[in-house]
């Protein structure tokens, strides 16, 4: 009847995935843009369908990255709320380059954005509901859950 997503300490992970949980998760709408140095603008978005359940996502300073993405996706397009503390805050993307000798190296190659255009480096997300204490967290997110359900 509801969905808890637990994304503390979950340092992110890789982009096209996250487009295809959230893509099951917020209905129509943008997941994420992201703009390169030369003013490139590029949108993954989602399609119609959605899951239809509430949906509580529990944040950290150590939410980072993708699972900043499937936040602010499902923050954003009002498909459900968070609770927790701020985000990380690494809207950077980034590629790995191999060079021939075995080592390499990262290079930053776009900026990414929320739906509502929030750029995040380095700030991270605001929960809905802030609540610093970790093992309050669930108990809080199932509490709006059942009201949610209840409606």
């Amino acid at each position: 009847k509801g969905l808890v997503i637990d994304l503390r300490s979950n340092p992110g992970g890789n982009l096209e995935i996250v487009g295809e949980v959230a893509d099951a998760l917020i209905g129509e709408g943008t997941i994420v843009y992201t703009k390169d140095n030369k003013g490139n603008t590029e949108y993954i978005k989602s399609d119609k369908r959605k899951l239809g359940l509430p949906i509580v996502v529990l944040t950290n300073g150590e939410s980072a990255s993708a699972s900043e993405i499937l936040t602010a996706a499902i923050i954003d397009n009002k498909a459900g709320i968070s609770v927790g503390t701020k985000t990380f805050g690494k809207g950077l993307v980034q590629s790995v380059k191999g060079l021939k000798d075995g080592t390499g190296y990262k290079l930053t190659t776009a900026q990414y954005f929320t739906p509502n255009g929030d750029y995040i480096n380095e700030k991270g997300i605001k929960p809905t509901i802030e609540e610093k204490d970790e093992s309050k967290q669930l108990d809080i997110a199932i509490e709006w859950l059942q009201k949610e359900i209840a409606k």
